[in-house]
């Protein structure tokens, strides 16, 4: 193996694609989520033993690196407690810190600022209580092996009524391919599904969808990597 062939392996691993820099580096970022995990505190040095707190992203509002374009969820890390719960909606400014970062923060967000702000998505008003509106879902995770991925998204309303989703992904310049819809969903739920057959040592777009009768919503853009193709290793002529 040629050590331009290791070094496209190594960068692969960590997520780099060489002469793109999108999606990584360090810059300030204001945005809003939602809390996944429960508040807790840290062993040192992760998070520099600060407090912190998983979010899944909902909406940036500043990005000017666009160091957040394909991020979907992100841990927090902040000084002081502020006993954040799962579900509770946050509006975050801070460093989000990838690349070449400090290996306490790196591929997380140092808080400036965590404020509880009010959900995005609201109930129906009590004057309409039989209203169905569009459904609002969130994109949450791709976890990947050299030739398969586990998408995981929340439902995060229904709109008034069970609805469907699905999560669409491709490769850069193909079509876009579809999972099957899960039906019946509801507020709050928590929906996987796994894809096979996928190009090890390749990156994937990705995205969720929901629907019911009233509309359509779809989750942020990640962005996952298979992991590159391992090759049994040659026995020794010696032990043949």
């Amino acid at each position: 193996m040629t050590a331009l062939s290791m070094c496209a392996i190594v960068l692969a691993s960590l997520g780099v694609v060489p002469g793109e820099t999108n999606g990584w580096g360090s810059g300030e970022v204001v945005f809003r989520a939602w809390v996944r995990t429960s508040e807790h505190q840290e062993v040192y040095p992760v998070c520099a033993g600060q407090y912190t707190a998983e979010v899944v992203i909902e909406g940036v509002l500043d990005d000017p690196g666009d160091v957040l374009e394909y991020v979907t969820k992100v841990d927090l890390c902040y000084n002081s407690r502020l006993n954040l719960a799962v579900g509770d909606s946050v509006e975050v400014r801070g460093t989000y810190h990838n690349g070449a970062c400090p290996f306490a923060f790196c591929g997380r967000v140092e808080a400036l600022s965590v404020e509880k702000v009010a959900d995005w998505v609201q109930p129906p008003t009590p004057e309409e209580p039989n209203d169905i509106e569009s459904p609002s879902v969130s994109t949450d995770s791709a976890e990947a092996t050299e030739t398969t991925v586990t998408f995981v998204a929340t439902l995060e309303s229904d709109g008034g009524e069970p609805s469907r989703a699905r999560f669409s992904y491709k490769i850069i310049d193909g079509p876009w391919w579809t999972t099957e819809w899960q039906e019946g969903l509801t507020t709050d739920a928590t929906f996987s599904q796994k894809v096979a057959a996928l190009a090890p040592g390749t990156r994937y777009y990705y995205y969720v969808e929901a629907e019911d009768s009233a509309g359509w919503s779809g989750g942020r853009q990640g962005i996952f990597f298979t992991l590159p193709e391992t090759v049994p290793p040659i026995p020794h002529p010696a032990v043949w």
